[in-house]
């Protein structure tokens, strides 16, 4: 009896703390596909206040011929470093040269980040006022009259 007390004691603990963890979170993902861009994004949220982002983006280069591919990367490069160093923000691209195509990885911890260094980052749209809360509402609304889809 004490050996299975001391396996499944710890299992219930864990199973009780993941269970209480996960109770109030909403998790929304919107998709849309334009010009050669696949976009996938995540919200995380508790009620209306989105407290995590994450964007899938996943660019088809196969219609650039192999001299303009090079400039094609380092303009994303570029972009890409005007992401960097920001706390509450993870941004990476990676390259898959079989089936040309760029994948951005693009994380945003809006507990952690400063809202106001978002300000002028490319593809970085909203109102980013310090202490101002992102809204789930407003944030789907835009999202559907940008075309996007919400994925069951």
């Amino acid at each position: 009896m004490k050996k299975f007390l001391k396996l499944v004691l710890p299992l219930l603990l864990v199973v009780g703390v993941l269970v209480g963890c996960g109770n109030n979170v909403t998790k929304k993902t919107y998709t849309n596909e334009q010009n050669n861009v696949k976009v996938e994004l995540t919200y995380y949220a508790h009620g209306d206040d989105v407290f995590k982002q994450t964007a899938q983006n996943t660019i088809d280069y196969s219609s650039l011929d192999d001299s303009t591919i090079d400039a094609f990367k380092t303009q994303l490069d570029a972009a890409s470093k005007k992401y960097q160093g920001i706390k509450g923000l993870k941004e990476k691209i990676t390259y898959d040269d079989k089936k040309k195509t760029a994948k951005e990885t693009l994380t945003i911890d809006y507990e952690k980040v400063d809202k106001s260094k978002l300000k002028g980052i490319p593809g970085m749209l909203g109102d980013f006022e310090s202490g101002k809360k992102v809204s789930l509402k407003k944030s789907e609304k835009l999202l559907k009259k940008a075309g996007f889809e919400e994925k069951k």
